[in-house]
């Protein structure tokens, strides 16, 4: 299986995952153009792309999926919740492009499962992707990691997860309290704690490479995402490179090619 973050951030987000002959993307929150240069540089078409797939229907997830989907014909796959809540925007021009599953899909190579998380839109979900040897999720836009989200990412090889703010930049920065409330709350986003407990849990229980992602400009910055990371990694006796691969996912910037 291979792994690109194109973008990751509240200025978009959007993942590309192949395997075999099967190539799809997580979320299409960046432009059209920018999805199709970013894939470039991997000699990768944009006509290639099977499916988009929506975690949910806030903007920096579907900013480009309208004219992704109606200039290359790529057909868009959310739960039912999810895909009436975009079709019902006036901006949907080819719906007959929209479709909506529940749970679990098969997409040539890759089957695709979907598990709920918790975030204020109307379904949110994070995904699970397996090929034939292993599995892979994405999990972002969760303000908590529930025992269900968590049994349903454990044993993953590798894990998109969000490390979104440092709780202490976020409660003495910028934002409203209204707005700080929101991030902190069970349906809001992941703090770098959070992401560093999580990542210990699975790392134990076999994943091999963590992407961190959905990092808050304002709230955090990669520097402390590491550093937040590396603590909690060494004081459980866990090394980077040795018994983990770390990597940040960062806003409008293609990552490395990921092979797993």
């Amino acid at each position: 299986m291979k792994f690109i973050s194109l973008s990751s951030g509240s200025a978009g987000n959007c993942y590309y995952i192949e395997s075999g002959g099967t190539k799809i993307l997580i979320d299409a929150g960046v432009s059209t153009r920018y999805i199709k240069n970013a894939l470039k540089q991997f000699d990768i078409s944009i006509e290639e792309i099977d499916a988009v797939f929506i975690t949910h229907e806030h903007t920096d997830h579907i900013y480009g999926v309208e004219v992704l989907s109606r200039n290359y014909n790529i057909p868009v796959y959310s739960n039912q919740l999810t895909t009436e809540h975009i079709l019902a925007r006036n901006f949907i021009k080819r719906k007959d492009l929209f479709n909506s599953f529940d749970k679990k899909i098969n997409i040539k190579d890759l089957d695709i499962h979907t598990f709920d998380i918790h975030h204020d839109a109307v379904n949110p979900v994070g995904y699970v992707i397996s090929d034939a040897d292993l599995k892979f999720s994405v999990l972002t836009d969760t303000g908590c990691i529930t025992k269900d989200i968590y049994e349903s990412i454990k044993g993953s090889k590798a894990v998109v997860l969000e490390s979104n703010h440092d709780i202490e930049m976020l409660q003495n920065g910028p934002y409203h309290y209204a707005l700080k409330q929101r991030i902190l709350s069970n349906v809001g986003h992941l703090s770098n704690d959070a992401a560093g407990k999580t990542a210990v849990k699975l790392i134990n229980d076999g994943t091999e490479e963590i992407i961190l992602g959905h990092i808050s400009s304002t709230n955090n910055t990669y520097d402390i995402v590491f550093q937040s990371i590396s603590y909690y990694l060494s004081v459980n006796n866990i090394n980077i490179g040795q018994d983990v691969k770390i990597e940040i996912a960062k806003k409008c910037e293609t990552s490395t090619m990921h092979i797993f």
